[in-house]
Formats: structure tokens, C-alpha cells, sequence
């Protein structure tokens, strides 16, 4: 996957983080890589690419994951720490800081 595709899909939810100096780039983007593969490509069936999909599919898929609107399994971290606990995209996306990132970026819902 083209790397500046996977940062400009970043790029909205960190600028909320980097307003309230919470991360950065790299740390989100490998947060997301951790579960969906290097550069958002997975190695794995049961878990979506992230790679060449828009910054808005993006946005939406995490708040409809965020509302608990779109189902999905526990699943285990595939990359970095794998000794972290298993995790769902509605756990993921109702994280404190994702919480954050997403209450400031503009929607009309």
C-alpha cells in the first residue's frame, strides 16, 4: 500500500491528538498496524486491509464501531506486542484518546 495513502487516512484523527499532545502519526498508525498488518495490509482473513480506502470510509468505519453499529469479533494483535489482550474495533475505537481524536473531527450525524 502506498504509504502517504495510509498517513493522509492518519493524518485527520491525529490532528485532534496532536492538538491535546497526545501522540503522533507513527504511534496511531502502528496502533492500527498492529491488528491490520504492516502499512495496513493484512496477512490475515479474518482481519480487513486498511490500505487504499479513503480517509472518510476510514472516519465512518470508526465511529460506526464506535456506536457499536457494525459487528466484529475479539481478535488477538497480530504485530508488535502481541502479549496485549485480545481487542474488538468497538473497544478500539472507544478508547480514550480515539474518543478524543474522533469528537473533533467535523460530521453531520
Amino acid at each position: 500500500m502506498n504509504r502517504s495513502i495510509i498517513y493522509a487516512a492518519a493524518t485527520s484523527l491525529v490532528l485532534a491528538f496532536s492538538a491535546a499532545g497526545a501522540t503522533d502519526v507513527d504511534a496511531l498508525m502502528n496502533h492500527c498496524n498492529d491488528c491490520h498488518g504492516p502499512g495496513g495490509v493484512s496477512d490475515s482473513s479474518d482481519i480487513p486491509s486498511l490500505a487504499g480506502f479513503p480517509e472518510f470510509v476510514h472516519v465512518d468505519a470508526l465511529f460506526i464501531f464506535q456506536d457499536e453499529a457494525r459487528p466484529c469479533a475479539e481478535t488477538e494483535y497480530r504485530h508488535g506486542d502481541t502479549s496485549r489482550a485480545p481487542t474488538t474495533m468497538p473497544a478500539t475505537s472507544a478508547s480514550p484518546a480515539l474518543s478524543s481524536a474522533l469528537s473533533a473531527v467535523p460530521v453531520d450525524r
